[in-house]
């Protein structure tokens, strides 16, 4: 897991106008450390507060994955899992 990150000032870094949706998602990323389906960060980005739809997430994911904060794994039929390409330690401490 990994915490004490910007991720607001990551998502920007990367060219990527932080929502509180897309900050929702990247956090439920970067909280588990296997690769996740889709629809496995839908069920876990929706929780106490206020929905996120299907089509935020996958167009969120692709969105990542085209800023390269993501990467896919196509290796699977069923469905397509993710995984962050997290800030290096440098950009890190240069943050802070």
């Amino acid at each position: 897991m990994m915490t004490n990150i910007d991720l607001d000032s990551y998502l920007r870094d990367n060219g990527i106008m932080p929502s509180q949706q897309r900050l929702r998602i990247a956090r439920v990323i970067l909280d588990k450390s296997d690769h996740m389906s889709a629809e496995e960060v839908y069920r876990n980005v929706n929780g106490p507060w206020p929905p996120v739809s299907r089509a935020t997430v996958n167009n969120t994911l692709r969105l990542f994955v085209e800023k390269g904060l993501l990467q896919k794994d196509d290796d699977e039929k069923a469905d397509i899992y993710h995984s962050i390409n997290p800030p290096s330690q440098d950009s890190q401490e240069s943050a802070a």
